[in-house]
Order: structure tokens, then sequence, then C-alpha cells
């Protein structure tokens, strides 16, 4: 019997174990998942993680990701990460492309072009030291440096004064967008895809000022315009409020009505001789409050009717 215990007790521990590393392996391939669907230029972009602005090789060496994780991953958001990085040429395509999004003209990986987006991610505090400093150089700078519109990072690296600006994107980068990126004036693909999200978010806000702007239109709207959104017409409105005040003045009325009936009932009574009353009277009399109550059901039948208009 102890013999057995013992194979039980061994049992039992080993079935927590295997419990206890399946949780860990389903644990870990969430993690892993949640990582790889956000990739994007070989950069890791999931906001809610440390990682974020991380090269995914740097990631997969750090944790050994083995081969099946990532085939797990991939079929958690097939065709979604993109793992390689871009070229350096890629890169001056894709700021050209962001650049254009933000409605910059004829854009170029060259100086004009990031003061543009300088001046339109960060509009509030303008870099003029930079302005003048481009004013008084620029054409200094084309000579010296032979100065070709649209060349590619790589070609263009020797030049100081776009490395300045492109160190104050990545300031206004990190410090207005809170992307966690280096400032060295370096354009790769961690600052690249900052960028791209940057990018988003400012189109993002475009839209829902514009969408302000539509509603605020259609609120002042002309009569002959029918709304075409969910908001009122403000004519209907008024002539909602009308009816609701004509309907009171009717009510007020009727109860006045009302009023002056029972006096008259009263006088009558008052008026009897012998306990008799002229039968022609009484007849008039219960018309008058047959009347008086057909009027008022419609009154109620017409406000039940009107409640029932405003809640729809």
């Amino acid at each position: 019997m102890k013999i057995k215990s013992n194979i039980v007790e061994q049992d039992t521990g080993s079935t927590a174990t295997t419990t206890r590393s399946t949780a860990t392996e389903r644990t870990r391939q969430q993690n892993v998942n949640s990582i790889y669907c956000s990739v994007r230029n070989g950069v890791i972009t999931n906001k809610a993680s440390q990682f974020r602005n991380t090269l995914w090789s740097d990631y997969t060496s750090r944790f050994i990701i083995k081969p099946e994780e990532i085939a797990a991953a991939e079929k958690a958001c097939p065709g979604t990460a993109t793992l390689v990085r871009l070229t350096p040429e890629q890169i001056s395509q894709k700021f050209i492309e962001s650049a254009k999004t933000l409605g910059i003209e004829n854009p170029g990986m060259d100086v004009q072009t990031v003061q543009a987006v300088l001046n339109i991610l960060n509009p509030q505090q303008a870099v003029t030291e930079s302005k003048i400093y481009i004013s008084e150089e620029i054409n200094k700078m084309k000579y010296l440096l032979g100065y070709q519109r649209g060349k590619v990072i790589s070609e263009q690296q020797s030049n100081p004064q776009l490395k300045q600006l492109l160190s104050q994107l990545q300031t206004v980068l990190k410090d207005k967008f809170n992307q966690a990126i280096g400032i060295d004036g370096n354009w790769g693909n961690i600052s690249q895809v900052a960028f791209e999200d940057a990018v988003k978010s400012v189109d993002i806000t475009k839209r829902r000022q514009a969408d302000t702007q539509q509603t605020g239109a259609i609120q002042q709207l002309p009569q002959n315009v029918t709304p075409t959104s969910t908001e009122q017409d403000p004519l209907l409105n008024r002539d909602q409020r009308r009816d609701r005040q004509d309907l009171r003045r009717d009510q007020r009325r009727t109860r006045q009505d009302l009023r002056t009936q029972q006096r008259a009932e009263d006088e009558l009574a008052a008026a009897q001789v012998g306990g008799q009353v002229d039968p022609l009277l009484n007849r008039d009399q219960r018309r008058d409050r047959q009347d008086l109550r057909r009027d008022q059901r419609r009154t109620r039948q017409d406000l039940r009717t009107q409640q029932r208009d405003q809640r729809q």
C-alpha cells in the first residue's frame, strides 16, 4: 500500500508540472503573437509592449524565438507583419509618401521637406533658428555639397543641415508623439516607423476636425435643405414647440369650459322650484357635457400622438 501511495504521489506531481509547463508555453506564445503581429519594416510597434521600436531581429535573438513559434504567430495574423528591414532607398521613398500624406507638394528627402514636416507636426514651436540658418546658407550648401533634390539618405548623410533637421524631427517625434526613438540625426527603420505613426495621428486629428466642421454646417442648413445626418432641423424643433404651445392653450380652454359648465349646473340647481326643472334645459346640459367630454378625449389623444412623434 505504501508503494502504491508513492506511485500516486509521483503521478500527481508529474501532472502538476506538466500543467504548469503547458500554461507557461501558452503565455509565451501569446506574447510572441502580440509582438509579431505589430512588426512593421522589421520594427516592433506594439504600443503596450516595453519592446516598442525594438528591432524584431534583436527580440528573436534575445528570447530565442523558435521557428515553430513564429509559424504559430503568423497564423494568428496572416500577412500582417513585415519582418524585413527597409533599405536606405526604400526608407527615403517611405518618407516621401508620408510627407505627401501631410499635404506637402513635391516632397523629397531634403532640407525643405524636413522643415515643412517640422512646421506641420510642431506648429506651436517653429524652428526659427533653423529657418534663419537655412535662408542664409541654402544656396551655399547646394553649391558646396553638390545638393540634388530627391537623393536617398545614404547619399546625404554628410549634409550637416539635413542631419540637424532630422535630429529636431526625431526630438518632436519623441517628446510630442511619445515615440521611443534615439536622437542622432540618422534616419533609419525605427525613425521612419515612428514618423508614420505620427502622420497617422495627425491625419486622424484632421478627420475629426473635418467631421466637427461638417456637423456645424448641418446645424446651419437653410429651410429648403434636408439634413443628411442624425442632426435635427432647427425649423422642425420650432414647429414642434408651436404645436405643444397650441395643445396647452386648448387644454386651458377646455378646463375653463368645464368650470363654466359646473357653475351653470350649480345655478340650475339653485333655480329649481319645487324640485322641477325644465326638461329641455336638462337635455341641453347633457349635450354640453357630452361635447365637453368628447373634446377632452380628443385633446388627450392629440397629446399622446404629439408625444409619440417627439420620441420618434
